[in-house]
This record gives C-alpha cells, sequence and structure tokens, in this order.
C-alpha cells in the first residue's frame, strides 16, 4: 500500500512496483490468507478508513489491476493492449469475489474508455464515444449491484460530468446534472463524500454557484471531521468568496478550517514503512 500512496499521490513510475509485488503476494498466498480481512494487515496501511471488512485477495487484484491500466495508460509499455486484457481479468475476478465492490466497475469502465482512446488515437475516433457510451453502461451496472453504497452513484455521476464537461455546451451540459447530485444527497445524507461529489459540480459551474459550493463544502467537513482534504477544499473556497467579494468573514473561516486541518491525523507528518531507525 505504501507504493500504492506514491503512485496515486503523483509518482506513475511506481505503477511497476505496485504491481509486481501485488502479483508475488496473490502468488505465493493460500486461500486462506485471501479470505482474510485487511483490517488484520493495518500495520501496513491496508485499512480502508470509513469501510467497512474487505478481503485480502480482492484488494489485491484490484491494486494490480489499477496498476496495469495506468501503466497503460502513461504508454511506457510495448503492448498497452496486452496489459488492459490482465487489467480486465484482474478487475474481473474482484467482481468476481466482491460483485457489490463499486471501484471494480469504475477501473473496468476506465479500461473501455482507454482502449477507446487507443483507437481513436489509430483514427478510429469514433471508437471514443462507443467507449464513453459503453463505460456509462457499466458504471450503471454498478449502481443496480451496489446501489446501497453512495461511491456506485458517485462513480455513475463523475462519468456523466466528464462527459458533460468535452461536449458542445458544457456549462448548459453540466447545469442539467444538478438535481441528479442533489438526487444524490438527498439519498445518502450522512455520505461526506456525496456531498464532496456536489462540491466538484458547483465548482465546474463557475463562481455564480459559489455559495452552494461552500454550503455543501461545510457539510462534507461537518459529517467527516477527520477528512484533510474536504477541510483543504472547504478553505480554498471560503478564500475564494473573500478575493471576490471581500467578506472578511470568509477570510476568517478560510483561516480557521485551514489551522483545523492541520491538526488531523492525516495532516501530521509520522515516520513511514521504509523508516528503520
Amino acid at each position: 500500500k505504501y507504493f500504492y500512496i506514491m503512485a496515486d499521490s503523483g509518482l506513475p513510475r511506481v505503477w511497476q512496483e505496485v504491481a509486481s509485488q501485488a502479483s508475488e503476494f496473490i502468488e505465493v498466498a493460500d486461500a486462506n490468507l485471501l479470505a482474510e480481512d485487511t483490517a488484520k494487515w493495518e500495520t501496513f496501511g491496508m485499512q480502508k478508513k470509513g469501510a467497512g471488512g474487505q478481503r485480502l485477495g480482492p484488494y489485491l487484484y484490484l491494486l494490480r489491476g489499477r496498476a496495469n491500466l495506468e501503466m497503460a495508460r502513461l504508454g511506457g509499455v510495448t503492448d498497452p493492449d496486452e496489459l488492459l486484457v490482465k487489467t480486465t481479468a484482474d478487475l474481473e475476478k474482484v467482481r468476481e469475489l466482491e460483485p457489490g465492490d463499486p471501484q471494480a466497475y469504475w477501473y473496468l469502465a476506465q479500461v473501455v474508455k482507454t482502449k477507446g482512446e487507443i483507437l481513436a488515437l489509430k483514427g478510429s475516433f469514433e471508437e471514443r464515444n462507443r467507449a464513453a457510451e459503453q463505460a456509462g453502461k457499466i458504471l450503471k451496472q454498478a449502481v443496480e449491484v451496489a446501489g446501497a453504497d453512495p461511491r456506485a452513484h458517485i462513480n455513475l455521476l463523475t462519468e456523466k460530468l466528464e462527459q458533460s464537461s468535452v461536449g458542445t455546451q458544457p456549462q448548459e451540459q453540466i447545469q442539467l446534472l444538478e438535481p441528479e447530485y442533489l438526487l444524490l444527497t438527498e439519498r445518502f445524507p450522512s455520505s461526506a463524500e456525496a456531498f464532496s461529489a456536489l462540491v466538484e459540480l458547483y465548482r465546474r459551474l463557475g463562481h455564480k454557484n459559489l455559495d452552494k459550493a461552500v454550503e455543501a463544502a461545510e457539510k462534507s467537513i461537518e459529517l467527516d471531521k477527520l477528512n484533510v482534504t474536504y477541510a483543504i477544499n472547504a478553505a480554498n473556497l471560503h478564500y475564494r468568496r473573500f478575493s471576490i467579494y471581500g467578506q472578511n468573514q470568509e477570510i476568517h473561516r478560510a483561516i480557521e478550517v485551514a489551522e483545523n486541518a492541520l491538526t488531523l491525523p492525516d495532516a501530521q507528518e509520522v515516520n513511514g514503512p521504509r523508516h528503520w531507525a
């Protein structure tokens, strides 16, 4: 997980190490070990915060699938198509072991879109649109299978938002998504992640929706007081509102939220897994 965090944080060259270590673990682990809950491995940073139990097997297949997908996207491999086939196999394995894991569907959708991009670069431009349509269908399946998980709905809306952003009239198309996002927060009123997704929608819509973005951001930190990312987003939005309207209470609130974020556990400097002293 240490290498996964590094790769996901913007060090793409580490994805190869993620794939390699996940493969080694999968090869040597027996069925009983792969069925264990990842919480037992939390000393290695593998426990998912704010989530229920997850078995080690699906977790490792998901990590390897994600790593191979990212390497194929980066284009630093001789045969990206072959790598995407392996990615699909791993993600299908996750769906077999954990049918309700929305992230397996999310990355399968990204595989389809990546294939479409590769074909588009070769001249088959219509494949990009076909891939986007197929990706949407996959994410709709996730909602059908894992409808009780807000992440499944967020993934589908995120894809809709991305497709709307590249349309001929992006602002108008994005605006049409607002009712769906509001419905998301109504369906999952205790999900900070749902309100954070709403923040992103309003951010895309520009400064006219800044007040709505601030309100949603405040709700997200109310629901998840330990999330540093949500706090940073809220502080930035308050600062932006101060910059536009010059309201002193906004800069004070931005400072208050930012200072509180610095005290949160995830904002503290701690020794990493490779610290031996």
